[in-house]
């Protein structure tokens, strides 16, 4: 609502879209439940993959005449460390509580742009078509590098930049 509301109030609400093309840019994100399952089918599938191309090399060590108790007792091993690892992850929360992820952050941030970007972070830049992300991405290259403001905000050090 709040880009809607300004870009009315300078009139370029049309030259963007409009706030229906506004309105449709997160159709298609998924919510916080759907990308905890996502990640989890994800995880799924990479250990079906993992058990067929095992079970692939062990149909493959039969065929060459490998004896079939050796084989079979690796394929067992492989499967037991697949279900070990996928057991470990799934432990993990893809999302975990804002104070818990608060309470995780350093005391004290190397920021590369002050408030903004991070020493080691990563990020992007977004907007429409012609919307001028070139132009913000090489104004901040040259801010890095020369270690002045970018968009008013502070640049503690010049660094070295590739772009």
């Amino acid at each position: 609502m709040t880009v809607t509301e300004e870009l009315q109030r300078t009139s370029k609400l049309d030259s963007v879209g409009g706030a229906a093309y506004l309105a449709s840019l997160t159709d298609n994100v998924l919510d916080r439940p759907n990308v905890e399952a996502y990640a989890l089918n994800i995880r799924e599938a990479a250990r079906a993959r993992q058990l067929h191309a095992a079970a692939t090399a062990a149909c493959i060590a039969i065929q060459q005449g490998e004896p079939v108790d050796q084989v079979l007792a690796h394929l067992q091993e492989r499967q037991s460390e697949l279900s070990c690892r996928n057991a470990t992850g799934c432990a993990q929360k893809v999302f975990v509580p804002a104070p818990q992820f608060v309470a995780q952050a350093p005391k004290r941030i190397d920021w590369l742009v002050e408030g903004v970007i991070e020493r080691g972070a990563n990020g992007f830049f977004s907007a429409v078509p012609k919307g001028g992300k070139s132009w913000a991405a090489v104004d901040l290259a040259i801010s890095l590098a020369m270690g002045c403001e970018w968009l008013g905000f502070k640049v503690p050090e010049a660094v070295k930049v590739a772009l």
